[in-house]
């Protein structure tokens, strides 16, 4: 039990870095990489140019072909096809590679909520595994604990390769945090939504295995926004049920450890 007790305190605290460490990454990510197609516009348009009218040094142009690129509508028209293209086709990709990483980070997090209920308060998984209690050849010379600590166990191994929706299902069963909680502040900032978690989760699957180029996403900052909260509100589920609180000395000392400082 007092190992048991250890892992809770320390996995409660990483997660309290992890989570908004790991949502900074996508941000730092995503302004990098958008910031660098601003500033590749130029250089793009002059590999496109230089790749269409590569030829013109063969006499196949009747006018010169700087004169030709430099008329506006020449300008104009590449800047819309080829490399506004090309940038669109960038900005779908950092999109969906940024909707991807807030989904795994949310579902990381989830299933360590879940081992930690795990442990805190085994009993509360009884309804999910009691159908497995009952096999005379698994409880024959064993203790209850012990066979319930290994169906729990179990369960949670399948759930590891289960949606994010059947994660955030399970922790609502087991936690049961009752109707209207919401451990933010301001109310106005974050809402859980079932329905809207469905909606990210099919589009990170799309994403994945869709079999079309990926397309901009126009609420992807807003996607990953209620990504980050819901992480939070599923963390904070363990201190609104079970109690777990934040000591910011043992949080410091487990963050010096995770960043090797």
């Amino acid at each position: 039990m007092h190992a048991n007790r250890e892992y809770i305190d320390r996995e409660f605290h990483a997660e309290f870095w992890r989570i908004p460490w790991r949502f900074m990454y996508i941000s730092t990510f995503r302004k990098l990489a958008l910031t660098g197609i601003e500033q590749s516009m130029t250089s793009l348009f002059i590999e496109a140019t230089t790749q269409f009218f590569m030829s013109g040094q063969l006499g196949i142009f009747k006018e010169d072909s700087k004169a030709f690129l430099s008329r506006p509508d020449v300008q104009e028209w590449f800047v819309n096809t080829y490399v506004g293209d090309r940038i669109e086709e960038c900005h779908a990709i950092i999109d969906s590679a940024s909707l991807v990483f807030a989904h795994s980070i949310v579902d990381g997090s989830l299933y360590n909520d879940l081992k930690i209920t795990s442990m805190i308060a085994p009993t509360a998984w009884e309804p999910l595994v009691i159908g497995n209690l009952a096999r005379i050849g698994e409880v024959k010379d064993r203790a209850y604990d012990e066979i319930l600590r290994s169906q729990i166990d179990k369960c949670l191994e399948a759930l590891e390769r289960e949606s994010i929706i059947k994660k955030a299902d399970r922790l609502f069963q087991i936690c049961r945090p009752g109707p209207g909680f919401n451990p933010f502040v301001d109310r106005k900032q974050y809402e859980y939504s079932r329905p809207r978690l469905v909606e990210i989760d099919n589009k990170r699957h799309s994403a994945i295995h869709g079999t079309t180029l990926p397309r901009r996403m126009e609420t992807i900052e807003d996607d990953i926004s209620f990504l980050r909260d819901t992480a939070v509100f599923f963390w904070s589920m363990l201190n609104k049920v079970y109690g777990l609180q934040v000591d910011p000395a043992e949080a410091i000392e487990i963050a010096r450890e995770i960043l090797g400082q």
